[in-house]
């Protein structure tokens, strides 16, 4: 079973990061579940451009990252299960911000293969021959239907998602997602 992930909101959980950038680079205070498209611009807090920038800020600053709880544990179990996991990203080398990623990937003593995409590009070509993937970003797993015969939408508590199509599967959490590859692959 050949099974991509995106790195950021499913491997690392930047999100934690955006609202303490948002208060260091615009002196906005802004909670962690509320930090979202649709609440953020409803309540004016930030700009467009202004969101962009600390999502660029997260993406290519020397920050820590936090694991997504479970992602570490169940990769290796997956990975010992014979699944070949990939990892399919928004980061590029052009960009500067895909070392990132693989650095903390190696350091956290996983190895895996790390396709970069430049930001705001297609993941298309990068997914054609994976039998899962997993996004947080419900766009991309949208733009991947009939292309992964799996999709998968990794869905945090502060994102709300309307309109689901039902050909993607949304999941939770690491172990829910452990559990669909599991049913899949028997």
């Amino acid at each position: 079973m050949n099974i991509g992930l995106d790195f950021d909101g499913v491997i690392v959980n930047t999100d934690a990061l955006k609202p303490v950038i948002a208060e260091k680079m615009f002196g906005v205070k802004i909670e962690p579940q509320n930090y979202n498209k649709k609440y953020v611009f409803s309540k004016n807090l930030l700009t467009p451009e202004q969101y962009l920038a600390v999502a660029v800020e997260v993406h290519t600053g020397n920050h820590p990252f936090e694991e997504v709880p479970g992602a570490l544990e169940h990769i290796k179990m997956l990975q010992e299960f014979g699944c070949n996991i990939s990892v399919v990203t928004s980061r590029s080398f052009r960009q500067g911000n895909l070392g990132i990623a693989q650095n903390w990937i190696w350091s956290n003593g996983l190895d895996l293969p790390i396709i970069g995409i430049p930001y705001g590009s297609s993941k298309v070509e990068a997914c054609r021959e994976l039998d899962m993937f997993i996004d947080d970003d419900l766009d991309v797993v949208v733009s991947l239907i009939g292309i992964v015969p799996h999709p998968f939408l990794f869905s945090w508590p502060h994102k709300v998602w309307d309109n689901i199509p039902r050909e993607i599967t949304q999941v939770r959490s690491w172990n829910e997602f452990y559990m669909y590859v599991y049913t899949y692959s028997k």
